[in-house]
């Protein structure tokens, strides 16, 4: 939990710090990450993984939960933005804030570190059977949608979704292959692919808090706007909740299912945004919230314990 935590911290300094540095190539190496993460190594992951999964019939009960807390999110969010009278890329930016957790490069190290070891396999299940679809169906199609490099036409937003989502021809690729194409090897250098992945994605997130900040200054912690205070509510209340009242109703899930539900805005909330053009500052704040917020509930739940 420590180590986690002080990663996080880590990367996001080194993010405020480059960028407080030298602005330009600060938000240039932030811009490559994030290119990096969106069309080299999350498809490679997704294609790698992707076709290992085995879901049983309980777990897929879950997953079609997960499912439908992720609709209900989305459009809870879409609404609330109607009634607050955002812009169309403000309005995407809470809604794919609210709708994308951050399941796989947190929830799965802190289902090991406050669930034991054994939660991990339901908790690496839900990041890929729920998560990853989440963020390139729906985040990715919100992007294109409601993002202001989409175009300005349906048939160029959806040309857009398709061009910048290369996980989704990855996701085909791997379920179309033989699981024998994939060792284990292969796997686990996916999987060091993944550690990777989290250090950029929040050093992004220092650079994009700082440069993204109104004339330049830095806002720490970020300012909690209207749009900011839904995403958090939805993703932080709503979505839990939802989790274990239908749980409760149909089918008891397991509790690194309960756990994901729980979890922060995803850092590939970032990747999406970066990617369409949706209102930046709005998901920085949120996934550093949400973070700080889960991070430090869950302190206090491993001490407790």
């Amino acid at each position: 939990m420590l180590l986690i935590t002080l990663g996080i911290l880590a990367s996001v300094g080194i993010g405020i710090g480059t960028e407080r540095w030298d602005r330009a190539r600060a938000r240039r190496a932030a811009s490559a990450a994030l290119d990096l993460l969106l069309y080299v190594l999350l498809p490679i992951v997704v294609l790698t993984n992707i076709g290992r999964l085995h879901v049983t019939t309980g777990v897929a009960a879950g997953i079609g939960i997960g499912y439908v807390i992720a609709v209900i999110l989305g459009v809870s969010a879409w609404l609330a933005t109607r009634r607050l009278g955002v812009e169309r890329p403000q309005a995407g930016a809470t809604i794919v804030s609210a709708m994308v957790a951050n399941t796989g490069y947190l929830g799965i190290p802190l289902a090991g570190t406050l669930l034991g070891r054994a939660a991990i396999p339901a908790a690496v299940a839900y990041d890929l059977a729920v998560s990853v679809p989440v963020l390139y169906l729906g985040g990715f199609g919100v992007g294109a949608a409601m993002g202001t490099e989409g175009g300005d036409s349906v048939g160029s937003r959806v040309k857009t979704f398709f061009t910048r989502n290369l996980a989704i021809p990855a996701a085909i690729l791997g379920l179309v292959l033989p699981a024998s194409v994939f060792s284990d090897g292969l796997v686990d250098a996916s999987h060091v692919l993944v550690l990777a992945i989290a250090p950029l994605g929040f050093f992004a997130l220092g650079v994009t808090m700082t440069g993204e900040s109104e004339e330049g200054e830095l806002d720490l912690p970020p300012k909690v706007t209207a749009p900011v205070a839904t995403a958090l509510a939805l993703r932080l209340i709503v979505a839990p909740a939802l989790m274990l009242t239908l749980s409760a109703l149909i089918v008891d899930v397991p509790d690194a299912y309960l756990l994901a539900a729980a979890m922060p805005s995803g850092l590939n909330a970032l990747t999406a945004a970066h990617g369409y053009g949706l209102d930046a500052r709005i998901v920085a704040a949120a996934i550093a919230w949400s973070t700080a917020l889960v991070l430090a509930v869950c302190a206090v739940a491993g001490a407790v314990t």
